[in-house]
């Protein structure tokens, strides 16, 4: 009588690892999707944007930007820190005064790289909160759109708001981190965005 010779280990392990292959490319395929859909966010909010890179100073923006001596030089940042009703806001206007001088195009694509920085973490909290890209990508997309935007996005005074907006999203996505790691490093983190917002 013949024996059949039992099945060699090595067969099973690479069993193993082909099982194992799909879940590595679904993960993969899924981050991909994450970063493409943010990034094609990113795009629509510059689409949409644009045209106020052109724009000058107005309004408000001729009181609190030009005419503000006290960020016109980063050697005051601690000054304005100190002695303003919006610190945040003011000494970013002093990092585009030290980057761009008195040019309105910077301001304002500082404001806009903000506000795309916010469609961005809209997207990621949103797609945190439910796993889905397409739910995630559309909520993100309104937020990027909506005509309540304006204001805060073309209008360089209204970059108090977007800067809210930035360190509140920042926070509350910290603070989930915080809930799953329960890390000092990710707390410090939560605290340093929220006292920012």
């Amino acid at each position: 009588m013949k024996r059949i010779p039992a099945t060699p280990r090595k067969g099973k392990s690479k069993a193993r690892t082909a099982g194992s292959k799909p879940k590595r490319k679904a993960i993969w395929s899924f981050e991909q999707g994450s970063v493409i859909a943010a990034a094609a966010l990113v795009a629509i909010v510059f689409a949409c944007y644009a045209n106020s890179l052109s724009n000058g100073f107005v309004f408000d923006d001729e009181f609190l930007v030009p005419a503000y001596g006290r960020v016109r030089n980063l050697s005051q940042l601690i000054k304005t820190l100190l002695d303003s009703y919006r610190p945040v806001r003011n000494a970013s206007y002093a990092i585009d005064f030290f980057l761009w001088g008195l040019h309105p195009f910077g301001f304002h694509l500082t404001n806009l790289l903000i506000h795309a920085a916010n469609v961005a973490l809209v997207f990621f909290l949103i797609r945190r909160i439910t796993a889905r890209v397409p739910v995630a990508f559309l909520a993100a997309l309104i937020f990027a759109v909506h005509p309540i935007q304006t204001d805060s996005v073309s209008y360089i005074s209204g970059r108090r708001d977007i800067l809210f907006t930035l360190f509140y999203l920042a926070a509350f996505l910290a603070y989930l981190g915080y809930r799953e790691s329960r890390s000092l490093k990710t707390f410090s983190l939560f605290l340093v965005f929220w006292v920012l917002s």
